[in-house]
């Protein structure tokens, strides 16, 4: 038998690759040693359902014994040699399929895996291998034909069965430990890149990769590969989208060919770089001679004294050390540069910084400059501390996982620190983008316009139901009208002449022992709610948010569907005159809200309608009893509807003896 070249110790001879020697010796071929050792037979029997027969060939940290299918039989039965039936399980041998089928088994394994269950990176991980205490004991428990117990093959074959079926996108075994060095490696390496926005060389030493480094010159091999490997497309992560992901670096000005050129080498120069940048910044904001120069004459200076070098990726870091006295160096770490001292910003670093890196913390430093620059120093004061405190180089939030999420978002009221501060959520970089494109943005653009002067009082009505369609939209992809992301209370909308927008979130920096897991779990809450309906919507895959539907409406069958079911319909019927409206109708209808209603509510819509009061009178008794009540509101009459179709005259004396229609009733109780 012919050994592959990649297992050969040394060059085949003639002889060998031509298994002469069995013409010469009339006997069977002698059989070369694999350079790591192995058998195909113990590949078949013990890794076939983990790995390729190549890799394991190639693996040198499988301990491999020899099979009996490659040992010479000496008469008999193989197998049988010594007491055949000692320990046999009827049922249970090859080919029969008994073992994987019966349910004893299957709860010993799910039994075993509950005990060996940890939680990394969001996800189950099964840490065992073949030589393991844990999956001998599994083994012998198992029973089988042989001492040991069930054999390999059907034993892995259990493990990965229960695990496929009850502990589903778990990782497990050897082949787990890959994946989640995996998935640990480019997370870590994508999210430095957005903190930081350029790889530095500072990428690897990240804490959280401390675990994969090896040693001497090897020490961050592994990563390297990973993360290599990634960037060649040979494999993917769950929750990252390329193409999203290409968007979301340009929204924060980072250019994603730095992922495609990425080289160790090339990371480790700029890193050195960078620290010689910066101290230049620090002397030119420290020096009389450039306080006054305008930020893009300083920009120019910049660029002329190091072409290639991004000038404001050099203003933020500089900005932190200025504040903190420490910038960020990695998604989980801070640095301080020798030299380099907290202290005053110049103009020029102050109207240069925000430019390009609009996050949490550069719109909070540039609102506390502005709040500096009209005299408001106290309220500049407490907006600084805390952009520091929780987005700084070492803040709360900034070492926690997720993205700030505002439920109102800061454009409503940009100098105002309360409103700066009203973080509801920490979520996922996808939904928060989703979020800014499909609610924050639009409704934006309706409440300014909303409150034109120039805007009529009929486009004010469209307007309105812009918003609350939106909101409705929102709520039911993260939990619903009472919770959902923007739900009555967290989000508020108060529509008159002008439009108000109110979030009762409190501020950060205000609550009481402040918990950043708080604000972790809410989020992971959207979160889960948007995947669930996602998925049955069409908006999600394995890798997230579809890039397509961030941006973009949403158009799809699956999502029409959902739409027009009973619950979202009832929402976006009433929705069509304003959220308060199912609000009003509720005391009045109860919680049975029924089909037949929202057909009244769109009628009544289409002829005009949409003062929630007139709506839930549409809703509960049709929209023609509705418009004459809108009539005679308009007209500032008593509220009744007496000499109208023949309905009977509401007074006090008829009220009290119970002689008027149900919308009379109505009427009179809540307008009298």
């Amino acid at each position: 038998m012919y050994t592959p070249w990649w297992q050969r110790l040394s060059k085949p001879t003639f002889e060998e690759r031509f298994e002469l020697r069995k013409f010469k010796s009339g006997g069977p071929v002698k059989r070369y040693g694999f350079k790591y050792g192995g058998s195909w037979a113990d590949w078949k029997t013990n890794y076939s359902d983990q790995m390729t027969f190549e890799e394991y060939l190639q693996d040198d940290n499988i301990v491999k014994k020899p099979h009996f299918l490659d040992r010479k039989a000496d008469g008999g039965r193989i197998g049988f040699a010594d007491n055949p039936l000692k320990n046999f399980v009827p049922g249970s041998g090859p080919d029969t399929g008994s073992a994987l089928e019966a349910d004893i088994n299957i709860k010993k394994v799910k039994k075993a895996l509950n005990s060996i269950k940890k939680q990394k990176n969001k996800k189950l991980f099964f840490d065992w291998s073949e030589n393991s205490d844990w999956y001998k004991a599994l083994q012998k428990d198992l029973g089988g034909m042989g001492e040991k117990g069930l054999n390999r093959e059907y034993t892995n074959k259990l493990i990965n069965q229960v695990i496929e079926e009850y502990f589903p996108g778990s990782y497990s075994g050897k082949m787990g430990k890959v994946k989640f060095k995996n998935d640990m490696v480019v997370n870590s390496f994508i999210n430095h890149l957005k903190q930081v926005g350029e790889f530095d060389g500072q990428e690897k030493f990240a804490k959280i990769l401390q675990q994969f480094e090896g040693v001497g010159n090897h020490k961050y091999e592994q990563i390297n590969k990973a993360w290599k490997s990634w960037i060649a497309g040979e494999f993917e992560v769950d929750g990252i989208d390329r193409k999203q992901l290409k968007k979301e670096l340009k929204a924060r000005g980072i250019d994603y060919s730095q992922i495609d050129n990425w080289s160790a080498s090339a990371a480790q120069k700029r890193g050195v770089t960078k620290i010689e940048e910066l101290k230049t910044l620090d002397k030119w904001n420290n020096s009389p001679k450039f306080q006054n120069k305008s930020s893009d004459e300083i920009r120019k200076l910049f660029e002329k004294k190091y072409p290639g070098s991004n000038f404001y990726h050099r203003v933020n870091e500089l900005t932190h050390l200025k504040n903190t006295g420490k910038y960020i160096s990695g998604s989980d770490s801070s640095k301080a540069i020798k030299g380099i001292d907290k202290g005053v910003r110049s103009k020029w670093l102050k109207d240069s910084f925000g430019l390009q890196f609009q996050g949490n913390y550069s719109k909070m430093i540039k609102a506390a400059d502005k709040l500096e620059a009209a005299g408001r120093i106290k309220d500049a004061i407490r907006l600084t501390n805390a952009a520091n405190k929780f987005f700084g180089a070492d803040g709360i939030i900034t070492k926690a996982a997720g993205e700030g999420e505002h439920a109102l978002a800061r454009s409503f009221n940009m100098l105002n620190p309360d409103h700066q501060l009203k973080i509801n959520s920490l979520v996922s970089g996808d939904l928060n983008q989703f979020k800014k494109w499909n609610f924050d943005i639009p409704v934006k653009r309706y409440f300014d316009e909303y409150n034109l002067p120039e805007t009529t009082k009929a486009r004010k009505k469209e307007l309105a139901r812009l918003i609350e369609e939106r909101r409705s939209v929102l709520n039911s992809l993260t939990g619903g009208d009472k919770k959902g992301m923007v739900s009555k209370g967290v989000v508020d909308f108060k529509y008159g002449n002008k439009i108000t927008a109110t979030s009762d979130v409190i501020p950060i920096d205000k609550i009481k022992n402040f918990k950043v897991e708080d604000l972790l779990i809410k989020g992971k809450g959207y979160e889960e709610e948007f995947l669930k309906i996602g998925q049955k919507t069409g908006l999600v895959d394995k890798t997230g948010i579809k890039s397509q539907y961030v941006e973009k409406p949403i158009k799809t069958s699956k999502w029409n569907k959902f739409v027009n079911s009973l619950p979202v319909k009832i929402a976006k019927g009433i929705g069509k005159a304003g959220a308060r409206t199912l609000g009003a109708a509720m005391p009045v209808i109860g919680p049975g809200m029924v089909a037949w209603g929202l057909t009244d509510v769109n009628k009544a819509y289409a002829a005009g309608l949409t003062d929630p009061d007139e709506m839930t009178v549409a809703y509960n008794f049709g929209p023609e009893i509705a418009k004459m009540w809108s009539d005679y509101k308009a007209k500032e009459m008593k509220p009744t509807l007496a000499g109208r179709e023949g309905l009977p005259e509401i007074d006090a004396f008829a009220a009290k003896d119970g002689g008027l229609s149900g919308v009379d009733q109505y009427i009179l109780n809540r307008y009298k």
